[in-house]
């Protein structure tokens, strides 16, 4: 406990914790990090050798830019990262009924060309919006996935 919380507590008020935002350049970096992964996973369904694992990571490159085109802090929504999300959704969705039929993770070319696109729209939306939007849309998703996890755990019991 710091001396402004100690000196908080003592006059009877509350504190509030403000969680901060990374410095930005350790924001670009895991930008980078990030990004590279995404084509990576896109690389892998074009190759034909994808698993869960990029799966996954695409649907949370489209969760997280779904939230942040959506944040409150920003004037109006992003209608251009929407739409694209809107595109890359549809082929997922196509991707995972695909997958619960045949148990095999593959794209077809249309498909293929909305997950490009949502990566390219990714690696260009995200250097144009702050950190404190990025951590947002981070926490968002982190809340989605479990909440999802939970939901499916209900529906195995």
């Amino acid at each position: 406990m710091n001396r402004a919380t100690r000196r908080a507590a003592a006059k009877g008020r509350e504190t509030r914790f403000v969680k901060k935002a990374p410095p930005s350049l350790l924001f670009c970096s895991q930008l980078k990090e990030m990004l590279l992964a995404e084509h990576s996973a896109v690389l892998a369904f074009r190759s034909g050798w994808a698993d869960s694992c990029h799966f996954d990571m695409l649907l949370e490159c489209l969760m997280m830019m779904q939230f942040a085109a959506n944040d409150p802090v920003k004037d109006a929504p992003d209608t251009n990262a929407l739409n694209v999300c809107q595109f890359a959704s549809s082929a997922l969705l196509n991707i995972r009924d695909r997958y619960d039929d045949k148990k095999k993770l593959g794209a077809t070319g249309d498909e293929l060309r909305a997950l490009d696109l949502l990566v390219e729209t990714s690696a260009d939306f995200w250097p144009r919006q702050s950190a404190s939007i990025y951590f947002r849309a981070y926490d968002k998703t982190g809340d989605w996935k479990r909440s999802a996890h939970a939901e499916a755990n209900r529906e195995a019991a």
